[in-house]
């Protein structure tokens, strides 16, 4: 799936950076967050899946659009505000999707996703500070990690 979509992105003249897993996927993001107009994501994925990937972006890039991809009937998204393609997708789907994403302002951060991130800035205080640092800083891995043990406390 990920050589396709390169592949037609490519067709339509994007430069495509591509990850193997939502850990690599991030250290992507950090190495060239100067230069990415989109992500694109699977939302199940080895080691750091798509929900977490999109989440993370969320709080340290908000301006990052994230296109989440699915081959599952149905996916819980009402509080994680996903654009979401479902697969299989006609390869004119992915096109349109990423036009209409590209340059387009993420969805605000529901009212849980603001306290989580809260959380996760109080745990990462260490490090600089997400709206006034480019988020190469940040080591987005490490606060994916720390978002799933945050989510997984009772």
């Amino acid at each position: 799936m990920r050589r396709l979509v390169r592949r037609v992105l490519e067709r339509e003249g994007a430069s495509v950076l591509e990850a193997e897993d939502g850990e690599r996927g991030l250290r992507l993001v950090q190495e060239h967050a100067r230069d990415l107009a989109l992500v694109i994501t699977d939302l199940v994925m080895p080691v750091i899946d798509g929900f977490e990937v999109a989440e993370v972006l969320a709080i340290f890039q908000p301006d990052l659009p994230v296109l989440a991809m699915s081959g599952h009937a149905s996916v819980p998204t009402a509080d994680r505000r996903l654009t979401i393609i479902k697969k299989p997708f006609p390869v004119s789907g992915l096109v349109d999707a990423v036009r209409a994403l590209k340059g387009r302002p993420r969805w605000p951060l529901s009212q849980e996703q603001r306290a989580r991130a809260q959380q996760l800035r109080q745990v990462t205080s260490a490090l600089p500070d997400p709206s006034t640092s480019p988020a190469h800083s940040i080591d987005l891995v490490a606060a994916a990690f720390e978002l799933r043990r945050l989510l997984d406390q009772p």
